[in-house]
């Protein structure tokens, strides 16, 4: 009989997946809207750091382990090629194609997380074993898209691996999200500054706009990682990987679910102005007729005056 402790990862990853998918759906009217991907990368991942810190140092103070000049490394190497350069290319990516397609995309981390494994010889343990016993608006661009989006899944693909390693020597997922967070919104700011030095781009103009980066920083950088880096240390990195797919079926179906709603929403709007119409013409017929009927009893009482 299978242990109930054996399907926390999955349903873990199967939340974390419809999590980013909304992340993802999002980031792509952001985009649209023509804010800079390198500004939104800064901002969420800003924003994951300052919500992660005191998590972090609440309930990893006692089991932290120092922070060696090996472990910095990690850190941010894996800031470096997780975060900023996959978010990075996929927000770039987004600009071309739409969000529904770029996920799409992500059906490849899987199968190059394994590859990646295969070379670096990563997933030669005791996962591997276990799964041998169980089995501003752009034009669009689809290539420019295409590659750009396969460019970042690549990254992430190899920052799956990376975490694997981060977790042996330093298996604390609130700490060290927490700190890549920091490296990624450093490294991001920074990227932004170099590739375009326009302060106004840094200003968030509607309350879509902060809503949606406070919930990819808070949900889709904190808490969604943190969550993949839990279940990397269960089940190492091809288990995790192999659920990204379902970010796409999940951004699917949210996206067909407020279309259906806003589809059924414009029907009955558009229903209760057809009635609105048709009770102010009918009143305006009524209106008519009565006065017709005074002008003919006006008429009438005129008539009879006339001829006594």
């Amino acid at each position: 009989m299978i242990d109930g402790g054996q399907w926390k990862p999955v349903v873990g990853m199967l939340v974390i997946s419809f999590a980013l998918a909304i992340v993802n759906l999002l980031l792509k009217k952001m985009v649209d809207h023509g804010t800079n991907n390198m500004v939104i990368a800064t901002y969420r991942l800003s924003s994951s750091a300052i919500f992660l810190a005191p998590i972090a140092y609440y309930w990893e103070r006692k089991s932290r382990p120092k922070l060696t000049a090996s472990i910095f490394c990690h850190l941010f190497f894996g800031a470096f090629v997780g975060l900023t350069l996959t978010q990075y290319l996929f927000l770039l990516g987004l600009e071309y194609i739409s969000a529904t397609f770029s996920c799409a995309f992500i059906n490849t981390v899987p199968v190059n997380t394994f590859i990646l494994a295969l070379l670096f010889r990563v997933e030669k343990g005791e996962h591997l074993q276990q799964g041998r016993k169980s089995k501003g608006k752009k034009k669009q661009n689809w290539v420019a898209g295409s590659m750009l989006s396969f460019a970042g899944c690549f990254m992430w693909s190899a920052w799956f691996l990376m975490q694997a390693k981060i977790s042996k020597i330093y298996p604390c997922q609130y700490s060290s999200t927490a700190i890549m967070s920091f490296f990624g919104a450093v490294q991001s700011g920074v990227f932004s500054l170099i590739l375009k030095r326009d302060f106004s781009m840094w200003i968030l103009k509607s309350k879509l706009e902060i809503i949606s980066v406070l919930n990819a920083g808070i949900i889709g950088s904190g808490l969604c990682y943190v969550g993949m880096s839990w279940c990397i240390k269960q089940r190492g990195p091809l288990f995790t990987s192999a659920f990204t797919p379902f970010i796409q079926i999940f951004a699917a179906i949210v996206l067909g679910s407020i279309l259906v709603i806003l589809g059924l929403y414009i029907l009955l709007w558009g229903k209760s102005t057809e009635e609105a119409v048709d009770s102010g013409e009918k009143q305006a017929q009524l209106n008519d007729e009565e006065e017709n009927h005074d002008t003919e009893a006006q008429i009438s009482e005129t008539n009879s005056k006339s001829n006594p």
